[in-house]
């Protein structure tokens, strides 16, 4: 299985600790959801409406140690948070983020890369719904999208705990940050950085270090 950086980031930056549930919006090959159950002992939920991914997703699953508290539901979020019941106390997203770029003739591509299938607003509207008053929800997005995000987030009723700025080499502006919203305010968000590659295009030290508990070598 292939790991994206973006999903890796994501893995060890949410907040897993403590929770008794877990959702992945989203969830693809199912990276998320193993790098969480490696984590913590809670029962884990990958939502996805592609059924590729779910395919894939299923198959990873079945060959790790974790298989019976991770479950995959195919359907779109949108469907799944208008009947369920359930809350969560940890909610995770690699969310789509292309919303005017060109669009690739493969749809689950489409699906997977851009906001026409579930935009920020329905992202943060569904993630405060789904989300336990103490629960936590983590995301990670092109720094550009940051402050339209985090606007939306707040009017949805999520304010902004936590945020660490992702960059690519230590000559270049950070292009991905991730996010941690809460249903609490605080006057004082916690705020990090981390640069990936060196400028021989090798793995930073402090990425080595940020990821070490799920890459086997670099």
């Amino acid at each position: 299985m292939k790991l994206s950086t973006d999903a890796v980031l994501l893995g060890v930056f949410a907040d897993g600790s403590g929770a008794s549930n877990i959702l992945d919006i989203g969830t693809g090959s199912g990276i998320l959801l193993l790098m969480l159950a490696q984590r913590c002992e809670a029962e884990i939920t990958g939502i996805d409406m592609d059924q590729g991914s779910v395919e894939d997703a299923i198959q990873n699953i079945e060959n790790s140690p974790w298989k019976n508290r991770i479950h995959l539901i195919h359907e779109r979020i949108q469907e799944y948070s208008n009947r369920t019941l359930e809350k969560y106390d940890a909610i995770v997203s690699n969310p789509p983020y292309f919303e005017n770029s060109k669009r690739s003739p493969y749809i689950s591509r489409n699906q997977s890369k851009h906001t026409a299938m579930l935009t920020f607003q329905e992202l943060v509207a569904i993630s405060a719904s789904l989300l336990n008053k103490k629960g936590c929800c983590s995301f990670i997005l092109p720094a550009d999208s940051e402050s339209n995000f985090s606007n939306l987030a707040s009017h949805a009723g999520l304010f902004l705990h936590r945020k660490m700025q992702v960059y690519p080499k230590k000559s270049k502006e950070y292009n991905r940050v991730l996010l941690e919203f809460k249903k609490t305010k605080i006057t004082a968000i916690e705020q990090a950085s981390l640069i990936i590659r060196m400028e021989d295009n090798t793995f930073s030290p402090a990425y080595k270090e940020y990821t070490r508990d799920f890459y086997l070598k670099f």
